[in-house]
């Protein structure tokens, strides 16, 4: 039983040795080898960067050759730059995945695939859309996450203090704007006069108009009042005044009907503009420039439009396939076939002289192409049957003696 477990245990070590090993936990790596600020007027390399401005980050990466499905690496964004919210896949030129990518408003992160296992020298690029919340000097410091630092120049030797729009009165027309969250939701603003809420003594209902491929997120659907004294050239953020929903004097009510929406301002105030807000969600996958117009219009007050161009993250690859040569099957020796058939041995007469010679049987047996087994048998064989030959004809001669004795 001890030789048993002994050998026993030496299978099991045999046997794991044989197992292929666990791959190693995913890993963060820092593949990045550029990071770079694109100018916000593409025609003006030196044009200055400002607050409020929206402007693309492009950053150029290479892969180790240690590289594991799974593997990781991002970078963090410094306080003054606030990342749009996106996600994209990395692809090569056939469209293989080599990972996936994801933009929040203070870092990106990848994480790359199975590619990995089958390609070499893989390299690429990715961009993204921030914008400037704060001034800054001439560099921004990125930093990966093994902490390696990019200092990156920005444009214009800094960011700016916004300039903002220029200062103007209360509209006067019904007006439209929008632009894109930092969340990728676009927000829509609307300009309603009061004095063009009541037509002919009626309350005036507009209707607005967005693009089918969006969804309008109720949720996010606000109606502020401002009073032309509190507008302050546009600036009228701390002196407006949210307005509720019903139907009572001085709140508003609104029916969606997908891809639009309709509101009406009830008792309106002629001396006041009425501003609505509101954000609509943009699908999965939009790419990068696609253009959403939207309108709004009101029976008898006329009409506005807007467009906004949406800014996507993306990113490119490359690598070599690895190209893997089979190793061929070995082809088995074939086992050769017996020459003939083994003839039995001879039994030895009891008569003595008539028995059939065993040096014959034995040199048939050497030939039948067999292994040296069955030859030792024939040995032993043809031995036992000489043994009892002489044991024979020694009786034989005893007989005979006693015979010549006794006559």
């Amino acid at each position: 039983m001890p030789v048993f477990r002994i050998a026993l245990a030496a299978v099991g070590v045999a046997v794991l040795a044989l197992l292929p090993s666990m791959s190693a936990d995913a890993a963060d790596i820092d593949p990045v080898t550029s990071v770079s600020i694109a100018s916000p007027d593409p025609g003006d390399p030196g044009a200055p960067l400002t607050v409020g401005q929206m402007f693309r980050v492009d950053v150029a990466w290479a892969l180790p050759a240690t590289v594991a499905p799974g593997d990781t690496f991002s970078v963090s964004f410094p306080s003054p730059v606030h990342g749009y919210t996106s996600s994209f896949s990395l692809k090569d030129p056939d469209g293989a995945e080599v990972g996936t990518c994801t933009v929040d408003s203070d870092s990106f992160d990848c994480t790359v695939g199975d590619y990995v296992s089958s390609h070499t020298g893989i390299s690429g690029t990715l961009f993204f859309y921030a914008s400037a919340v704060a001034t800054s000097g001439g560099t921004l410091l990125f930093q990966t996450s093994d902490g390696t630092v990019y200092r990156v120049v920005v444009p214009g030797a800094g960011i700016g203090e916004g300039t903002g729009g220029a200062a103007t009165a209360p509209p006067t027309a019904i007006a439209k704007g929008g632009w894109q969250n930092a969340d990728g939701s676009l927000g829509w603003l609307i300009y309603l006069p009061g004095g063009l809420l009541l037509h002919d003594g009626a309350e005036v209902t507009v209707t607005d108009t967005y693009d089918a491929r969006l969804s309008l997120i109720p949720s996010s659907l606000s109606v502020e009042r401002v009073a032309d004294a509190d507008w302050n050239g546009g600036d009228w953020s701390g002196s407006s005044t949210r307005l509720a929903e019903g139907a009572a004097p001085g709140e508003y009510t609104a029916s969606f009907s997908a891809p639009s929406f309709q509101l009406t301002v009830h008792d309106p105030d002629p001396q006041s503009t009425y501003v609505v807000y509101y954000q609509l969600a943009v699908p999965a996958g939009t790419a990068d420039g696609t253009v959403f117009s939207n309108s709004v219009r009101g029976d008898g007050i006329g009409s506005d439009e807007a467009t906004v161009s949406y800014v996507a993250a993306g990113g490119a690859a490359t690598g070599t396939e690895v190209t893997v040569t089979p190793t061929p099957t070995p082809t088995p020796t074939p086992t050769p076939s017996p020459t003939g058939a083994a003839t039995p041995l001879a039994t030895p007469d009891a008569g003595g002289p008539g028995a059939a010679p065993l040096a014959s049987t034995t040199t048939i047996l050497a030939q039948t192409g067999s292994d040296a087994a069955p030859a030792v048998v024939g040995a032993g064989a043809a031995a036992l049957a000489l043994l009892s030959g002489i044991a024979l004809l020694a009786v034989r001669r005893r007989r005979r003696t006693g015979a010549s004795l006794r006559s």
